[in-house]
């Protein structure tokens, strides 16, 4: 690994140390040990016998997934008597999505809770997930992903020194833009589209006509209010929630991808823990997953209603033509990926 990633990671790990109400001056010792010692380090954080565990993620705190992260500290603070304190870092205060998932894959904070469209960067496993019209269905996508098949995904992460725990979700993905109402693929002709820093998602809106804009999401809605963008897809309920109708008027309800969230862990850190907080830890996940999964569809139902309310138009769609003008993706890249996890979701 180079020293300059390592650093980088360590030097955002004072940062949200400090943002996330930790203490600051044992990291700080931590990081200057290690730059004088030229080795790595896990930076677990530990008071007596607290054992403290930041979790990063891109949303607000009143989202779904913000509030699945909260459960999941409420949970664990119960089950360990209070041994365990969850510290969650929201609004992307660890960095964007790719360096929070870097950082806890060098172990300058313990977990975080990213959409899989930023994970397949870290392994190529994770791309079937970000197909366009793959999923239609949730609970198929429940039984998949929590089931052996997801699993397997989940283990490729521990490469890059990160044990996956489960999958939460954000929802389907919709269209958002500010110039004006989409209806059909050719719409998109000329729109310069925010997507996730995923090649699929850039095959996808650039064949559809747009010019697709890799940018972290903590970016997207200045960059919409300035006009660098035209506009960008997220599931409606984490839209909503991040008042995203204050910068742009339009949804449209394209569904094109089912977004699914990576709940994970730095491997050397959970390793380290007592095998009893180990398990606290995973059935805390689990419970949490499953309550923030219902927080999700309940978040998806209020969503365009609350997007109405707020001056914004809603727009639905015919899916199977924008799922037919999408087909290309999964042609382009069906080499490369496991069919048999993209039919047990629902494709092909």
């Amino acid at each position: 690994m180079r020293r300059s990633a390592w650093l980088t990671g360590v030097l955002a790990g004072v940062f949200c140390l400090t943002a996330c109400g930790g203490q600051s001056g044992s990291l700080a010792d931590q990081t200057v040990a290690a730059l004088e010692g030229g080795e790595e380090t896990t930076a677990a954080e530990t008071d007596g016998d607290v054992i403290r565990i930041r979790v990063g993620y891109g949303t607000t705190e009143d989202s779904s997934l913000g509030e699945g992260v909260a459960y999941f500290a409420q949970l664990l603070d119960e089950m360990s008597e209070g041994k365990i304190q969850v510290e969650p870092c929201g609004g992307s205060i660890l960095g964007g999505d790719r360096e929070t998932v870097e950082g806890v894959g060098l172990g300058t904070f313990e977990m975080c809770n990213i959409a899989t469209g930023t994970v397949a960067n870290f392994s190529d496993a994770f791309f079937p997930l970000d197909l366009p019209y793959i999923v239609t269905d949730r609970e198929t996508a429940y039984s998949v992903l929590d089931g052996e098949e997801g699993q397997e995904v989940l283990a490729t992460l521990e490469n890059s020194g990160i044990k996956g725990l489960s999958f939460w979700e954000l929802g389907f993905r919709d269209l958002y833009n500010g110039k004006k109402e989409i209806a059909h693929p050719e719409d998109l002709k000329g729109m310069k589209i925010r997507v996730m820093e995923n090649d699929i998602y850039i095959s996808l809106f650039n064949g559809l006509g747009a010019y697709a804009t890799p940018m972290s999401i903590s970016e997207v809605f200045t960059a919409l209010q300035q006009g660098t963008i035209d506009g960008h897809d997220n599931p409606i309920g984490v839209t909503a929630a991040g008042k995203y109708y204050e910068a742009v008027k339009y949804c449209t309800q394209t569904h094109h991808v089912y977004s699914a969230t990576v709940s994970m862990i730095n491997k050397d850190f959970f390793e380290s823990l007592d095998p009893e907080y180990q398990q606290m830890i995973l059935e805390a996940d689990a419970q949490a997953r499953d309550y923030e999964r219902k927080l999700a569809q309940e978040e998806e139902a209020a969503g365009y209603t609350e997007w109405e309310a707020n001056g914004g138009i809603v727009t639905g769609v015919d899916l199977d033509e924008w799922k037919a003008a999408s087909q290309f993706v999964i042609d382009e890249y069906k080499d490369q990926l496991d069919m048999d996890l993209v039919n047990a979701l629902g494709g092909q």
